[in-house]
Order: C-alpha cells, then sequence, then structure tokens
C-alpha cells in the first residue's frame, strides 16, 4: 500500500468564547471509501473541540491509496462489512490524516487566535533484528 496523495475538502475554524485554553478533544471519522480507476479514495471527517466551548476546528477532505490487487479486496470487503478499513490500511491513513490536519489545523488556529492543534503521533518501538545492535 502506499499513499500517494491527498487533499482537503472543507475546512470551518469559530473562536466561541475569550476564556483560558483548557485543552481539546480530537475526532477522526471515515466517513467513505470509493474507488477511484485504480486507485482509493478514504474521506476523512476530523473536528478537533476545545474544552468548554472554547473555540472548534472542522476538516473534511480525501486520502488517496494505491493497493495492490490483495490488498484491494481486503479494504473493499472489510468496509462493506463493517465500515471500517483493516487494521494494517487504518493505522497509515490514520498517520496522513493526523499529518494534514495538523499541519492545516495550526493554520486554522493561528486565524482565529486559538492554541495550535498539535497531536503527538503514535511512536513504534521494535525490537533488534536477530543480529543486530540495539542503538
Amino acid at each position: 500500500m502506499k499513499i500517494i496523495g491527498g487533499k482537503v475538502v472543507s475546512v470551518q475554524a469559530e473562536r466561541m468564547s475569550s476564556q483560558e485554553f483548557k485543552g481539546f478533544e480530537v475526532n477522526v471519522r471515515i466517513t467513505d471509501v470509493k474507488e477511484a480507476g485504480k486507485l482509493f479514495d478514504v474521506h476523512y471527517h476530523y473536528v478537533n473541540t476545545y474544552r468548554d466551548n472554547y473555540a472548534k476546528l472542522t476538516i473534511d477532505g480525501v486520502i488517496q491509496l494505491d493497493l495492490d490487487s490483495k490488498e484491494q479486496k481486503k479494504v473493499l470487503d472489510e468496509w462493506a462489512k463493517s465500515k471500517q478499513l483493516p487494521l494494517d490500511v487504518a493505522e497509515e491513513v490514520l498517520m496522513a490524516i493526523n499529518y494534514s490536519t495538523s499541519t492545516v489545523g495550526t493554520l486554522l488556529a493561528f486565524a482565529i487566535n486559538v492554541n495550535s492543534p498539535i497531536s503527538i503521533s503514535r511512536t513504534r518501538i521494535m525490537p533488534p533484528l536477530p543480529g543486530q545492535k540495539a542503538g
């Protein structure tokens, strides 16, 4: 699987109060998966809700995937069955969404003078392969 592109389709930023920043909650939802020729478009809806009705950022976009035939079948079957992506595909798609929405969200936050929605991505630590030194 390769992520070959993506785009932001719509954005919305709203500051609702001038009280102090107390944190935020992030919700990312995959809304649709569509075949686009040999590629797949994964549509998403991202909402960053600042606590205590302080502000809200909303971003809708699409991530474009290039999948081999085995992956295509797996994605289509899982989406049809449960409206979810297979775990390995979902992990990569969510990383791409996180990158895109953190970047766009920072610009939106600047525009309405609120804290940036930078979220730390998950780090994976793997043991060294046999014969490799740790470090």
